[in-house]
């Protein structure tokens, strides 16, 4: 097709860059990690504080792995808010028990009350 074009298409438009690259690297890169993040999100700690619901999170995780990007941006995101819960939890600045249950009922966990160490 582009030898086809060559005669009526200028040649600045054959030669520049393509932008399918930038609109894959999410995907991509989910897809490469794939492995790491299903072992991540085993058991989320957004899922337990009620801020994600678990069915869409693993739904969004699948459209992913399958190469939607609809819900792309907001994966990366929950991914990102996961990896940093979780790393509270491993450095004991977050109790695991407060990620694993929710702290003064259903009102805490909708007024976003996580119970911090000291």
């Amino acid at each position: 097709m582009r030898r086809a074009l060559s005669k009526l298409v200028p040649a600045e438009i054959f030669a520049r860059k393509r932008k399918g690259f930038v609109a894959r690297h999410p995907l991509a890169m989910v897809e490469s990690a794939l492995s790491t993040l299903e072992h991540l999100l085993q058991a989320p700690i957004v899922v337990s504080l009620g801020w994600i619901d678990g069915e869409t999170l693993s739904g969004a995780l699948f459209a992913a792995k399958h190469g939607r990007l609809d819900h792309m941006s907001p994966l990366l995101g929950t991914l990102r808010l996961e990896l940093w819960l979780q790393t509270l939890v491993d450095q004991k600045l977050l109790t695991a028990a407060a990620t694993r249950q929710r702290p003064e009922g259903e009102e805490a966990c909708a007024q976003g009350k996580v119970v911090l160490t000291q």
